[in-house]
């Protein structure tokens, strides 16, 4: 165990006497990181002298919280080799009889990276609850894991250290960050005991008036972890974005990205952790939206390469409207989104019909109609539950119920994970991809005659050669227009010419910005309206790459020099031209695999 003493020595030996009485003993580093009181360093020496064989007594210059930690931890490893878990305990905070042995419990029970529990407040009546699963997601939203967690000696192995620059009072979230973005994950143990001193002033409040900037320059410093592409990963393995139910089966999926449903929960037990978010937020994390939908619809869609595109579009119409959205056929013998009634969050993502199948018509984009749905309260008996799954059943079956359900979070901290996340990148819904594989997308715009063609079939080639994933979004100006037989995307997202002229309109519209951000590089092709969006993409990791065979769009392309990673073309005439505009010789490529296989770093 590590205790830190700072500056209050009337509060250290309570510390020190809350960790000699843990059973099993553990042993014990002091560090005082240069307290200015002789009464620290009198107490230490003493309290060593008097348990030579269980503490060790550091003294150093004040260097901060970070590097007390750092000193310590590498002298636990120099001292006792053998040991297989760390506690950090600030020299104000205590320990109950049981803490470290409730811990460590967990930690071998669970083979967990860290254990973290409850805290209950010193001095005030109070605790500070963080009951339910871990989840790095939300760890990127706020620190809610305290240095006061039991931490496995594997984590200090791979060379996790704190930082010993980092402003005072974030230094655990940054240390906390650093593991999680080596693969490490730590685990909820409730009630162990955990003393936490809070007081109207200290080094901690004092940090959080420099809040903003302190966390903007943490999320700089682990964008490796907090970017689109890693967080929708991450988001699909521990906190799935969607809950699907099939009516003619008995359990619910649960996935982000819907090329891999394999993790499913039986509908019994999801209607109990239904009702248990309906209960009491803290007691589950849900999913945030509900689909309901027939099996024939879903693979349908997924067969022809669209389900990412059609629950992006679904989510994005629930984010605007503020309301569970539904897909429709329309008129016309294609597809609609329509709004689904009156509730206090978007929850309902139903695509229901078996006239899905059937048709090959394209999806016409947010034409908002008017179904009346009710919402499901808050609260429910068992036998409401029972209920709501039969009615979603009725609805996936037939698309003829007019009733619509509610799904509530059961994010403890009152916010749906995802909807956190968007918000780091001040983007919309993020674009449902979670492989593991690169990714490039393709940004093409009406319909593409043979010279289009010619220019874009190698890049398709050059992304297969690499073996990246390609994705097509595709800007659908006239109900006629079809795309090259022979042309294979992993997926496609149709978009209309008024969301177009959207971006033309507005710039930067976050959704859009949502779209694309999971690539790893775009290829836009003539659309010069989407350039708008170069920078923001750049400054989360995105490559962009202005496409032309005819030069529509390059005057424009020019002026975004500085975001536009490469300009590719396919003529001698374009390469003078745009060395003309001043671009540089190394911007200027014919062939996509070059561009691709330059790696580049974000720009903050």
């Amino acid at each position: 165990m590590v205790i830190t003493a700072y500056r209050q020595p009337g509060l250290l030996p309570e510390a020190v006497l809350s960790a000699l009485h843990q059973r099993p003993a553990c042993h014990i580093l002091l560090v005082n990181d240069g307290c200015p009181y002789a009464e620290t360093h009198e107490f230490c020496i003493r309290i060593r002298a008097a348990h030579p064989d269980r503490i060790r007594y550091i003294r150093q210059k004040n260097r901060g919280p970070g590097a007390a930690r750092n000193a310590a931890i590498e002298l636990a490893l120099c001292v006792w080799p053998d040991f297989d878990a760390m506690f950090f305990l600030d020299g104000d905070n205590r320990l109950g009889s049981s803490t470290i042995r409730q811990m460590h419990h967990s930690l071998r029970r669970h083979d967990a990276d860290w254990v973290f529990s409850d805290m209950h407040l010193i001095g005030r009546n109070g605790l500070v609850g963080m009951a339910g699963e871990y989840c790095v997601l939300e760890h990127m939203l706020r620190n809610y894991v305290d240095t006061g967690s039991l931490l496995s000696r594997r984590v200090l192995d791979a060379g996790v250290r704190f930082d010993s620059q980092f402003t005072l009072g974030f230094e655990d979230w940054d240390f906390w960050l650093g593991a999680a973005r080596r693969g490490f994950r730590g685990v909820y143990a409730a009630s162990c005991g955990f003393l936490y001193r809070r007081r109207p002033e200290s080094m901690i409040r004092n940090s959080n008036r420099d809040r903003d900037e302190i966390v903007g320059h943490l999320r700089r410093k682990h964008r490796g972890l907090i970017n689109p592409r890693t967080c929708v990963r991450i988001e699909h393995k521990e906190a799935p974005r969607y809950a699907l139910f099939l009516p003619d089966s008995d359990h619910v999926s649960l996935f982000t990205d819907p090329e891999d449903r394999a993790r499913r929960m039986p509908a019994g037990e999801f209607l109990g952790r239904l009702a248990q978010a309906m209960a009491s937020q803290r007691l589950c994390r849900m999913p945030a939206y509900l689909v309901a939908a027939s099996g024939e619809t879903i693979e349908w869609f997924q067969k022809k390469g669209l389900l990412h595109g059609v629950l992006w579009h679904l989510e994005t119409a629930a984010s605007h409207c503020g309301l569970p959205v539904m897909l429709t056929p329309d008129d016309a013998g294609g597809y609609a989104i329509r709004k689904a009634g009156n509730c206090s969050e978007p929850s309902l993502i139903a695509l229901g019909g078996t006239e899905f199948s059937r048709s090959r018509s394209p999806i016409s984009a947010a034409q908002f109609g008017g179904v009346n749905l009710s919402a499901l309260k808050q609260r429910a008996t068992a036998t409401d539950l029972i209920a709501l799954l039969e009615k979603i059943r009725a609805f996936a079956t037939d698309g003829q119920s007019n009733e619509g359900f509610l799904l509530c979070s059961g994010n403890r901290r009152k916010e749906v994970v995802s909807n956190g996340i968007r918000s780091l990148f001040r983007a919309g819904p993020l674009f449902p991809l979670a492989g593991e594989r690169r990714r490039v997308g393709f940004l093409l715009k009406g319909e593409m005659d043979d010279r289009h063609r010619t220019h874009i079939t190698p890049q398709l080639e050059a992304a297969r050669a690499l073996s990246w994933s390609t994705h097509l979004f595709w800007i659908r100006q006239t109900n006629t227009q079809r795309l090259p037989t022979d042309w294979r995307f992993d997926t496609v997202t149709q978009l209309s010419i008024e969301q177009l002229r959207k971006v033309e309109l507005e710039g930067i519209a976050p959704e859009f910005l949502g779209l694309l951000s999971t690539q790893d590089a775009i290829v836009n092709h003539e659309c010069p309206e989407w350039l708008p969006l170069s920078g923001e993409l750049r400054r989360l990791g995105v490559k962009t790459l202005y496409s032309s065979c005819t030069g529509a769009g390059v005057d424009v392309a020019v002026q975004f020099e500085y975001a536009v990673s490469a300009y590719l073309f396919d003529s001698g005439s374009f390469y003078r031209r745009l060395r003309a505009f001043g671009i540089p010789a190394s911007k200027l490529q014919t062939n996509l695999r070059d561009c691709l296989c330059v790696s580049e770093e974000t720009v903050d």
